[in-house]
């Protein structure tokens, strides 16, 4: 649409007041609308060419252009002709619950002031209705829902109901039934599978099918409109099938008869024979019996229907003033109104078309009815603009919004019969071939011709167009039948962990800059990886199968927002202040809960033992903990301007100002509990600016109302964090694509329709209760016609709904389902032949490959695996994702006051000292960094020791025993030695003779192993710390020791048995020792020589040590680092600096092939250099070359591997090698230290491992 948009400027046809496009959200209008303007930006002109003047002058006005929803176009017109349209002059829009709740109220509203007014002209309608549909609450639903799809109801009025005769109305519908499965019907087709039957058939009712089929065809071939064709199908269709449709396999066609040939013609047998049982039988059919002045169940459904149409009527005129003395109008009035005003006033109609030249739709295939209407008087029937739609009918999955996909088709052919053109877009840039090939060969045999019923579509196969050599895959997992889900959920997570586990790749795109724009290939990473739901009946079993199996998720758009608990918690506060003395349970719920944590047993002993108000109880009560007063002071005080203050700023103070800003967004669910927190203030901020209803006691009414009757409400969404497996509906997933798609429970029946069904065609229909049988259900022949409708219409979109959740895959497409196959797994089963003991498949596929300068035709086997069990990987072997693809500052801000409140766990704190990147990993995106295990998970008993000698010293004093703390810290390892003890002391004297512990001894207030709950500068801090004391300026500092290894080499003792050389030639290349000081050497043209130590599983850590270039001769040399590395398998990072070219470069080495990144430095031989190279666990690499700071990202990073020195023409000298990392012991022939703390973040923090 942005192309065709840019088209009609750039050729000067229209300007941009004069076209108007329409998209299916906001979101899309938005981002169309900023295509644009950046296309018709300055730096896009030719050279200052008159017509790009004009598309500058353009730009300056695409703020006022018409892109945008249907709805916010309707508004617009409104908006312009409000006293034509009859509409409040500056409406506003009543959506979401506030809609759903005024409805409510005006439905229940007039039928009260029905039901207790005995002489309301309405009164004995509403009685038997009552009486008839079987309760008050569902014919409260019903009008609700009838109310909302008015704009069907109108047209149902206008079209059947307007009829006084329901006589009349019957025989109608009985014929409109009858004609509309006629037409459907492919008499000669059927006629020709029956005689391809009959040549086999062998059973007791083939003669007489025989002779009924040598009839039709007679009868049909002289006249296929006789009302005796329809009771000879009737005739067969009974014989040759039985009663729950499947074909009569002894009675027509023979037990020992082999059907493979005849399979399709019996197949096209019984989809005819269920359409022919559906015919309904018109009067002059019927028996003389059956027919006269007998009420039928049909007749008593319509005059049920009367009664609800004369509320209905009434309740619609009660909604629609009280929205006019609101100045409100809800989404279908918007749509309504405008149809009305453009039909009923030709004036503006006329004027509104000369505004606009040019109309564009996007996502037509998900329009109704409506909108079409609106479409045709907007551009007078295609004779006054141009209309251009873009739309797949295979991707109308919106019926429950009602979008009709029939409008496509329509409208396509309106287009084509004013000379319009229809251009295919079967190119599919998105997917890999084997994808591309199995939607091909599965979809043209599932949707075929889309002639089965009136609301398919037909198959269109798509041209395979992204230019990437690789073929994807596509697997199928089956469970075996369980009575839970969970177990096909399992199954799928333990094939996730084997994809990772066997460096399974996916296609990307790079975001190097030599290969930008390119796909490159890479292992699978978590955040590829999305499970499309189909509803959120089972995520539970889904969430709780990933977490079982440590794989980070995500779910966009979870149900049961107002049930969650941090919704509860503030219900309680609330209900609590809008009346202390009466609400007792709430009062204990927030003392209890988060806000205030006061313990079970605490609350036993304030509980009154009398009738004493629990409130007062707990004021009077002596013996209060510290906790418990500042609870019951903080609750008076917001007692006190609980019903002054607005409720938004009021949820705000309650939260800043008690426990629960810190549970809010701490923990693992912290960033979806916050979001519901925002969520929920956005709820309260509409509520206050609403004038009608302000208090605190409507609130929390409205809110109460929403906890009882939302239990569907989607949660605050969440960013999603690119490390994390995504879940989410289909419907979420329409337009996005991601690298593996996995579908699951395809043999999960869909929510099916079920009464009261209003149905475009036949209008309303259910099965009311007979009071004079009874109220036992009457069975009214139409309301049949309209369920066998439903599932058609249902049959048909789930259908759409299946293309569309394959078409998300890019690489990858996993199919998953339970045995015995039903539903979309009974699809698969049926169109790709599967058999429960195949192991795999391999389709004939032939596939049209776009290829740039046109398409040509490829065949090849598809192999699709099917596994119905999975071998477990060891989560060892899992192959960790080193770095997700997430977008990361160059440096991270330190956590410090914003001016919003904010709360962090200690052990929050603690990971942000070690490592802010990977604060923002776990701890914000929540995605877990493999390979990383927590601290005390992995706590050695070296660790626990250490940590619990430290915890004793608090004073310089208590070093004086330091050898009894010592023993005592070791006295539960039997494996201690004298070299474990002698290491534990070295340990402390480290601490001891520190910054950190010259600070802890001189503390006036110290505690060891304390638990706190602080507010600092606005945030809440919650956890254990191993020391907590005041320093000498009041301040209170924590200290939490973290562990990291350091090997160290100072070249001072000449022992170099730890360094070893990659050979590439002993006769020109040489390392030793000189004066304390490593020295390399080589003078072989083109070649590096590396002097390597440590081990290969060494990884993400830092290298530092002093270098510098002493000799060089022809050939330009270089110095540096190399890390990661790899000798045999000749790969490896390295970080040097180029002395001739004047550069410093960052190389990635695979074997042969090298992906450097320059920068400019300029390096003078024979100065010292302090070198630093660093691998972060988000494939950040860095090099410091004294001051200077040089960074890239590799998306694919490199395993791990040793760390070594690098020379390359010349001769260099090395020294204070220092080589630090989690995964690295302490070791190498370098003398200890004592480490001070790394970071200071308002609590002090420090590394105390030594350095040895």
């Amino acid at each position: 649409m942005v192309n065709r948009y840019l088209k009609i400027l750039r050729e000067g046809n229209a300007n941009p007041q004069e076209i108007v496009a329409i998209t299916f959200t906001e979101k899309a209008a938005a981002e169309m609308k900023e295509r644009i303007i950046e296309e018709l930006s300055p730096q896009e002109k030719r050279d200052g060419s008159e017509q790009d003047n004009s598309l500058q002058g353009f730009r300056e006005k695409m703020s006022t252009a018409h892109i945008s929803t249907i709805h916010a176009f309707c508004s617009r017109i409104l908006q312009e002709f409000p006293f034509q349209a009859g509409v409040p002059a500056n409406f506003s829009i009543l959506q979401g619950i506030d809609q759903k709740l005024s409805l409510q109220q005006i439905i229940t509203g007039t039928l009260k002031d029905i039901a207790i007014n005995p002489n309301h002209p309405h009164r004995a309608e509403l009685t038997r209705l009552l009486r008839r549909y079987g309760g008050q609450k569902k014919l409260v639903d019903f009008f609700a829902t009838m109310i909302n799809q008015r704009d069907v109801l109108e047209h149902l009025i206008q079209e059947i109901y307007s009829n006084p005769n329901d006589t009349e109305i019957r025989k109608g519908l009985q014929q409109q039934v009858h004609d509309t499965l006629m037409s459907a019907m492919d008499a000669p087709e059927f006629i020709r599978c029956l005689n391809a039957v009959l040549q086999v058939a062998t059973g007791k009712n083939a003669a007489a099918v025989r002779d009924l089929t040598q009839q039709l065809e007679i009868l049909y071939g002289k006249n296929p409109d006789s009302p005796e064709v329809p009771k000879l199908l009737r005739q067969i269709a009974d014989p040759i099938t039985i009663k729950n449709g499947n074909i009569a396999k002894a009675a027509f066609i023979g037990t020992r008869v082999d059907t493979t040939d005849i399979d399709t013609e019996i197949n096209g047998l019984v989809s005819a024979a269920k359409k022919i049982k559906a015919l309904p039988l018109l009067e002059n059919e019927k028996d003389d019996d059956k027919t006269g002045n007998v009420e039928t169940d049909d007749d008593f459904l319509l005059s049920t229907i009367r009664d609800l149409l004369t509320l209905y009527t009434r309740i619609s005129e009660a909604y629609r003033i009280a929205k006019l003395s609101q100045g409100k109008l809800d989404f279908a009035d918007l749509q309504l109104k405008t149809r009305d005003l453009l039909r009923d006033n030709e004036e503006i109609r006329q004027k509104l078309v000369s505004q606009h030249k040019y109309y564009m739709v996007d996502e037509y295939q998900d329009t109704n009815k409506l909108q079409y209407e609106l479409v045709m008087l907007l551009t007078n029937k295609l004779k006054s603009a141009n209309l251009f739609i873009v739309g797949d009918p295979k991707q109308s999955i919106y019926r429950f919004r009602g979008a009709d996909v029939s409008i496509f088709e329509k409208t396509r052919k309106e287009i084509e019969k004013n000379g319009g053109l229809d251009i295919p877009l079967t190119e599919n840039f998105r997917s890999l071939r084997d994808t591309v090939g199995f939607v091909n060969y599965f979809f043209n045999r599932l949707m075929g011709d889309g002639k089965e019923t009136e609301f398919e579509v037909q198959y269109e196969p798509l041209t395979q167009a992204r230019p990437v050599k690789a073929n994807g895959a596509v697997e199928i997992l089956l469970d075996k039948q369980d009575e839970e889900a969970a177990s096909e959920y399992s199954l799928i997570a333990q094939h996730i962990i084997n994809m990772k586990a066997n460096r399974e790749t996916v296609w990307v795109r790079s975001t190097s800059e030599e290969n930008r724009g390119m796909e490159v290939e890479r292992p699978i990473q978590y955040g590829d990886i999305a499970i499309l739901i189909r509803s959120r009946r089972h995520l539970p079993d889904i969430e709780h199968a990933l977490h079982e199996a440590d794989i980070p998720y995500l779910t966009t758009g979870g149900v049961g927002f107002y049930q969650r608990q941090e919704i509860y918690d503030i219900w309680n506060y609330l209900h609590f202040l809008e009346a202390p003395t009466k609400n007792q349970t709430s009062l204990a719920a927030v003392l209890r809960g988060p806000a205030f944590g006061i313990s079970d047993t605490e609350l036993y002993e304030i509980s009154p033992q009398d009738e004493e108000n629990f409130w007062d109880h707990a004021q009077c009560y002596q013996d209060r903990s510290h906790n418990l007063n500042r609870a019951i002071t903080t609750l008076k005080r917001h007692s006190q301007f609980a019903h002054r203050m607005p409720v938004n700023q009021l949820i705000l103070t309650l939260v800043n100002e008690t426990g629960m800003i810190g549970t809010l967004r701490t923990g693992k669910y912290g960033q979806q509990r916050w979001a519901n927190y925002q969520k929920l203030l956005e709820l309260a901020r509409n509520f206050d600016g609403d004038e009608n209803k302000q208090t605190l006691p409507d609130f929390i009414e409205f809110l109460d109302t929403l906890i009882t009757e939302e239990p569907q409400e989607g949660e605050a969404p969440v960013e999603a964090g690119s490390g994390a497996v995504q879940i989410m509906t289909i419907h979420a997933a329409k337009g996005k694509q991601f690298p593996i798609v996995i579908l699951p429970r395809l043999d999960r029946k869909g929510q099916t329709d079920m009464e009261p069904f209003i149905d475009e065609a036949l209008g309303i229909g259910f099965s009311p209760l007979n009071p004079d049988n009874d109220y036992k259900k009457t069975e009214p022949e139409i309301v049949t016609h309209m369920k066998n409708r439903a599932d058609e219409k249902e049959i048909a979109e789930n259908k759409r709904l299946f293309y569309v959740g394959t078409t998300r895959a890019c690489d990858r497409l996993i199919l998953s389902g339970t045995l015995p196959a039903a539903n979309m797994l009974g699809w698969l089963h049926k169109h790709l032949d599967i058999d429960e003991e195949d192991s795999s498949l391999n389709l004939p596929v032939t596939l049209e490959v776009f290829t740039g300068n046109g398409t040509s035709s490829q065949y090849f086997q598809l192999q699709i695996p099917i596994y119905q069990a999975l071998a477990g990987n060891d989560p060892a072997d899992e192959v960790p994702d080193e770095t997700a693809p997430v977008d990361f500052p160059e440096s991270l801000r330190k956590l410090e006051p914003t001016g919003t409140s904010a709360a962090f766990s200690v052990s929050e704190l603690a990971n942000y000292a070690r490592c802010p990147l990977r604060y923002q990993l776990e701890n914000v995106l929540r995605i877990p960094v493999n390979g990383q295990e927590d601290a005390d998970a992995n706590e050695t008993e070296m660790d626990a020791a250490l940590r619990y000698t430290l915890t004793q010293i608090r004073r310089r004093s208590d070093v004086e025993n330091l050898d009894a703390t010592i023993d005592k810290a070791l006295e539960n390892y039997p494996e201690a030695t004298t070299k474990s003890t002698a290491a534990l002391r070295t340990h402390v004297n480290n601490f001891i003779s520190s910054e950190l512990g010259e600070t802890a001894f001189s503390a006036s207030t110290i505690h060891t192993n304390q638990h706190i709950h602080a507010d600092i500068n606005g945030h809440i801090v919650d956890g254990r710390v191993d020391k907590l004391f005041k320093d000498e300026t009041g301040n209170w500092q924590a200290w939490q020791p973290t562990f990291a290894g350091t090997w160290r080499d100072d070249f001072e003792d000449k022992d170099i048995r730890e360094w070893k050389i990659f050979n590439i030639d002993r006769q020109v290349e040489k390392w030793w020792v000189n004066d304390g000081e490593a020295v390399g050497e080589i003078f072989l043209p083109g070649f590096m020589s590396l002097w390597t130590t440590g081990e290969l599983t060494w990884k993400n850590y830092s290298f530092s040590c002093r270098a510098k270039l002493v000799k060089d001769k022809n050939e330009p040399p270089s110095i540096g680092l190399t890390l990661h590395d790899r000798g045999e398998e000749d790969t490896r990072y390295l970080f040097f600096i180029d002395y001739v070219f004047g550069t410093v470069r960052i190389v990635k080495a695979l074997r042969d092939n090298w992906f450097p990144v320059i920068y400019p430095f300029d390096a003078e031989i024979d100065k010292w250099y302090e070198l630093t190279a660093t691998i972060h666990e988000d494939g950040r690499l860095e090099f410091q070359v004294d001051d200077e700071i040089f960074t890239i990202i590799d998306d694919d990073p490199l395993k791990g591997g040793q760390a070594g020195l690098v020379v390359a023409d010349g001769q260099a000298r090395f020294d204070d090698v220092e080589i630090t990392g989690p995964n690295i012991d302490n070791g190498g022939p370098g003398k200890a230290r004592p480490v001070e703390p790394k970071t200071k973040l308002a609590t002090t923090w420090g590394q105390l491992k030594s350095r040895e």
